[in-house]
């Protein structure tokens, strides 16, 4: 009988087996939670996944761009033109930032090797890598990538140029990022209703509008265009404004009534006025209109003594903002102007007109009759007491009026001391008349960051610190664990 051997069989570990059991789970289950979480982070904003770590903060938003893109209600498509796995991760990033505001915000790539006819439908220009295309139901923009990183070349030498032209050296220039400045102006643009027009004054050897004032208008939207109303019969009907800069004399009696039943029928006026051609007595005409609108001058120089709203001198005005009309949306906290030779304006609280101040001295002011011919700022006989404007606002039913009582106001010299607070003023007020919610006042941020400078004796002590010390510390800290796992 033939014997069978029979193999003994080993018991089953239960223990075992429940505990990969229980191993495996908790994987699937880590696994599935990290899949989820992935998931969640992905819907999440760009704001949250991807924080601003550059030292300019050149993703982050300015309170003007949330505004602008807040309130965007037609579909608009940001197209960033760019080979695949070459696009800008900066500008990409800023796109996703403006698309988180708003969900008829939209953010594509297009790459111009595979889709090289895209571009034609925008512009007939050969359009650099990474440049933007905003695509709205009005209209649309484009954004060359040099008009978003700018380099700003100062002092070149001729040493700097011939090595240009000669041997292909670029000069050492300061680089500069738009981005946001250019991309909330062109969300403005092809969203808005209508392109407002300003239209400035000739005739009375006014002075011509400068390329940064212009540069201030196209990036607000608005359009500007010449007038002269000698050879109008009435103002166009498209004008949102118009711009009397620092005429030297004063308008004709035709002008004045043109001018007059403009305001009447609900128009705008902006006027800048010096101190050394505007008077009552020089230009009645213009001062009617001033009247008009409840307003008038005091004639002279205005001098401020409280030393707290003057600078160096007393006729260099640090005038206190108002917080009405076209500054009321203004940071008065954080926003100075700076106001040289300035005369005084009244509200004078005649007729129906509103007047307000938008720029108003103190109680310690007083206007120096003398004017230019002044000897001393000390108060004279005749000198009339403050407080001034040498800015204010006025509206008349439907009409707005703005006057600045000196042409510092758009002088770029005068603006750079306070950081663009005068222009910053002109420029609401100009919105406040083509009625745009928004003033693009986004200043270009510097790519460049300053080296760290260390010292000679903190650098050998660091030097010392990292080359020597450091990795000391390290063996020692081994050699005591190896010791101590050696005698257990």
């Amino acid at each position: 009988m033939e014997n069978k051997q029979t193999k003994e069989t080993k018991p089953v570990n239960t223990r075992a087996l429940k505990s990969g059991s229980y191993s495996l789970m908790m994987c699937a289950l880590a696994l599935v939670l990290v899949i989820v979480i992935n998931l969640l982070v992905g819907a999440l904003p760009s704001t949250f996944t991807k924080l601003d770590a550059s030292s300019v903060d050149v993703l982050t938003l300015s309170d003007e761009s949330k505004e602008i893109a807040a309130g965007i209600t037609t579909p608009v498509t940001l197209y960033l033109i760019a080979q695949r796995g070459a696009e800008d991760v900066t500008i990409r990033s800023l796109l996703e930032r403006y698309a988180d505001l708003n969900s008829n915000i939209k953010v594509a790539s297009v790459d111009p090797d595979t889709n090289p006819a895209f571009t034609s439908q925008f512009t007939t220009d050969t359009l650099s890598p990474n440049s933007v295309i905003v695509d709205g139901e009005l209209r649309d923009y484009v954004i060359d990538y040099y008009e978003i990183y700018v380099t700003s070349y100062d002092n070149i030498t001729e040493e700097d140029l011939y090595n240009y032209y000669y041997y292909g050296i670029e000069p050492k220039g300061t680089p500069y990022f738009y981005g946001e400045l250019m991309l909330s102006s062109a969300l403005d643009f092809v969203t808005s209703e209508k392109i407002p027009t300003a239209y400035y004054l000739s005739g009375h050897s006014e002075d011509p509008l400068s390329e940064a004032l212009q540069a201030y208008f196209t990036t607000d939207n608005i359009i500007t265009a010449e007038l002269s109303l000698l050879s109008e019969e009435k103002i166009p009907a498209d004008c949102s404004a118009i711009i009397l800069n620092n005429p030297k004399a004063d308008l004709s009696a035709y002008e004045a009534e043109l001018l007059t039943s403009y305001m009447k029928a609900g128009g705008n006026l902006i006027l800048v006025t010096d101190f050394r051609y505007y008077t009552n007595a020089k230009m009645p005409n213009l001062a009617s209109i001033a009247a008009l609108m409840g307003m008038k001058s005091e004639d002279g120089l205005l001098v401020e003594t409280n030393k707290s709203n003057y600078n160096s001198y007393p006729t260099y005005l640090i005038p206190v903002l108002g917080s009405t009309g076209p500054v009321e949306k203004l940071e008065a906290s954080s926003l100075y102007t700076l106001i040289p030779n300035a005369h005084g304006i009244v509200l004078t609280g005649e007729g129906s007109a509103s007047a307000a101040s938008l720029l108003k001295t103190t109680v310690d002011s007083y206007v120096k009759k003398a004017g230019q011919n002044l000897t001393t700022y000390e108060k004279e006989k005749g000198d009339v007491d403050g407080p001034f404007s040498a800015a204010a606002s006025s509206t008349l039913g439907e009409s707005k009026m703005v006057w600045f009582a000196s042409p510092a106001i758009i002088d770029g010299q005068w603006d750079y001391y306070v950081n663009g607070g005068n222009s910053e003023v002109f420029m609401a007020s100009v919105n406040w008349m083509c009625e745009k919610a928004v003033s693009l006042s986004i200043l270009a941020k510097q790519m460049q960051v300053e080296a760290l400078v260390v010292p000679a004796g903190a650098a050998g002590l660091w030097s010392t610190v990292l080359t020597i010390a450091l990795p000391l510390g390290i063996l020692a800290g081994g050699f005591v664990i190896w010791y101590r796992r050696r005698r257990k």
